[in-house]
């Protein structure tokens, strides 16, 4: 496990308008880290909380440099398929959701996506990078083309908040997850519910898509309240298999080559599923407190309630079989 706290003093991005001489901070953050994602070249991670997006050299977590976006709480980042965007998702809680879609690196702001009246939860783009959806606390999950402020669709199925959202890679079907307990299934072109699954018996967290599913069906893992983790077939709404954890999953990522997932858990713990045989194979404390989300870049990074990023090598887990 890393936790940095030193004094640092260096530039990053080197040529860009974003470039930052010296940065005195820790890279602890006064507030829960509830969001990670790497930067397309893997040197950089950013996290986003209520205090704002933190940026982050990947390999020794120090800060280099914050900013904060026009929103009380940022609760996802998520950039353009094309590398040079960034959306930014969060808002004012129980007032307005809002996605900020900024030039990356320059942060310069290009577009200002509204529609909701409670935060954004999870933002993602289409493949082709034409559209973007949101999911939200207000129950509503909305389709915007990226070139326009106003939503194409609005989709009202789900009963509660909205938690997680995610494009599939024919960026004709979308799946949503929701505090209701289920995922639903359903067209971005017209809003039509295809299906809803409805296996979970508590608020679902969190969805991630296996990478290099565009040859056969896609795979969707779902982490929530019921302590599991799910694998899913969505076009098909067929339920694969199923782990239950020992804490409840708040946050999941798939690794690079898909036979694994990393699950991040309220007991501070990560661990690593097998998505073949589901099991879990390796775990590691890295908190004494929740984490939140997990990224893969110079290693396996997660966030935690406690404003920490937390880092460490793929092969300093201890392999445990639980």
């Amino acid at each position: 496990m890393t936790r940095i706290t030193r004094r640092v003093a260096f530039a990053w991005l080197a040529g860009s308008a974003a470039m930052v001489d010296r940065c005195d901070a820790a890279s602890s953050v006064d507030a829960a880290l509830t969001t990670l994602v790497p930067c397309p070249d893997g040197a950089i991670i950013l996290a986003g909380s209520q205090a704002g997006v933190t940026i982050h050299d990947a390999n020794s977590l120090e800060m280099l440099d914050r900013w904060k976006p026009a929103m009380d709480n940022v609760h996802d980042l998520c950039f353009h398929p094309d590398k040079k965007s960034l959306a930014v998702a969060g808002g004012n809680p129980g007032q307005s959701g809002i996605v900020e879609l900024v030039d990356w690196p320059t942060r310069e702001l290009k577009r200002r996506f509204e529609g909701h009246d409670d935060i954004v939860d999870s933002v993602d783009f289409s493949s082709d990078g034409k559209q973007l959806v949101t999911a939200s606390a207000d129950e509503v999950c909305n389709v915007f083309a990226t070139s326009q402020t106003k939503p194409l669709i609005r989709y009202t199925k789900h009963s509660k908040g909205v938690r997680s959202v995610r494009f599939l890679p024919d960026d004709r079907t979308i799946v949503s997850a929701s505090r209701d307990e289920t995922l639903r299934v359903w067209e971005s072109t017209s809003g039509n519910t295809l299906r809803t699954l409805h296996n979970h018996s508590a608020e679902v967290n969190a969805l991630a898509l296996r990478p290099g599913t565009q040859d056969s069906l896609p795979m969707i893992a779902s982490a929530a309240a019921d302590q599991t983790v799910r694998f899913w077939q969505p076009t098909i709404g067929r339920m694969v298999r199923f782990i239950r954890l020992d804490s409840e999953p708040l946050g999941i990522q798939w690794s690079h080559d898909g036979s694994h997932v990393w699950a991040v858990c309220r007991d501070g713990v990560c661990r690593r599923i097998d998505a073949a045989r589901v099991e879990v194979v390796a775990a590691e404390q890295l908190s004494g407190v929740w984490l939140y989300d997990v990224a893969i870049a110079a290693g396996v990074i997660a966030c935690d309630s406690d404003g920490q990023l937390h880092r460490w090598p793929v092969d300093e887990f201890r392999e445990e079989n639980k």
